[in-house]
């Protein structure tokens, strides 16, 4: 009675294992890409106004921001990786994009043209046989031919097919700038890449802040090359707090900045519990986001300044953290003018 589904049993039992060992293998050897985005958070702007550009805006000046973004790959393989996307927003409505670098960049992955060649060729011929029947006492063979041929040959050599592997442009109506970054031959997308950027500031400018964000695409690799699926394999959003070089008030704003920016963020991690429980909270998806990702606490700051209220319904501890953030940010935002400089010379 039972001796058909043991036969089925034991007909798969060889195959079992098979299956398995190929989806251990695919899980060892196919591991989706991850990857780690680190940038420090203080960054001196030098001056950089030309003498023209004075003259012709005594009301502003030109500070230049350079940015150094590291990409650390966990897992996975650095073959998976297809893109990597950054995006710079300046904080403060007076201050602009002026410049930036690197600008869109064009490659190709050979080193030199291709060489195409194409060939025709053309041929007539025309032949005739007369052969005696064989009963004849003699046989009389008669041929004919007639030929015509013509070679046309033409070689030319083409331009090798480019790509973009670095792309660049402004966003936000010039407040801010993105770089899109893909791998090539003769580049890699992960360590160390500099950014440099231009600011447009008003002549009396010493700081202010911005967000830089990081963003990572990938292949999830499936059985098949039909299962693969294009991912987001690493995300990160940092406050970054600009001050003018050689500005020692300014650049201790800056960093006060960023310390009420890591307070707030271990804050909120310690309340994450308290926050969850409250199903009616205001911020509960802005919060989520905010863990979720480990990004910085923009979005919190920007939904508690739509509605005070809201940020009333935070945690007293989460509510002080919020308002030393604030109130950094504002202070590196409006810092008087005519303090201290230090000498650059």
């Amino acid at each position: 009675m039972f001796s058909g589904l043991t036969l089925r049993v034991i007909g798969f039992s060889g195959i079992v294992p098979v299956v398995l060992a190929g989806f251990a293998c695919s899980d060892a050897v196919g591991q989706s890409p991850k990857v780690h985005f680190d940038m420090h958070p203080v960054i001196a702007c030098r001056d950089v106004t030309s003498p023209e550009f004075q003259a012709s805006r005594p009301d502003l000046r030109l500070v230049e921001a350079r940015f150094e973004v590291s990409a650390l790959l966990t897992q996975g393989s650095e073959d998976d990786l297809l893109q990597f996307f950054y995006r710079l927003e300046v904080q403060s409505p007076d201050v602009s994009v002026a410049d930036y670098w690197p600008k869109t960049r064009l490659a190709s992955d050979q080193a030199t043209n291709v060489t195409r060649e194409q060939r025709a060729e053309k041929s007539n011929h025309v032949g005739a046989v007369l052969t005696s029947p064989l009963d004849w006492p003699g046989k009389v063979t008669a041929s004919g031919d007639v030929g015509q041929k013509s070679m046309d040959s033409s070689r030319y050599e083409l331009v090798p097919q480019m790509m973009a592997v670095t792309a660049s442009g402004t966003v936000q109506r010039g407040r801010g700038v993105y770089y899109k970054i893909r791998p090539s031959r003769s580049s890699t997308l992960e360590g160390a890449r500099r950014f440099r950027v231009v600011l447009q500031v008003p002549t009396g400018w010493r700081g202010g802040d911005a967000y830089f964000e990081c963003t990572a695409t990938g292949i999830d690799r499936g059985l098949v090359r039909s299962l693969d699926d294009q991912i987001t394999c690493g995300q990160r959003r940092f406050v970054v707090a600009l001050h003018l070089e050689g500005d020692a008030e300014a650049r201790q704003a800056a960093q006060h900045l960023i310390a009420a920016e890591t307070d707030l963020v271990q804050t909120l991690a310690s309340h994450r519990a308290e926050l969850e429980r409250r199903n009616r909270f205001p911020l509960r998806h802005h919060l989520e986001s905010l863990f979720v990702a480990a990004r910085s606490p923009s979005m919190l700051l920007n939904a508690a300044a739509r509605d005070s209220a809201d940020s009333r319904t935070l945690p007293p501890e989460v509510q002080q953290a919020v308002a030393e953030y604030q109130a950094a940010r504002d202070h590196l935002r409006f810092l008087p003018n005519g303090s201290n400089i230090e000498s650059l010379y």
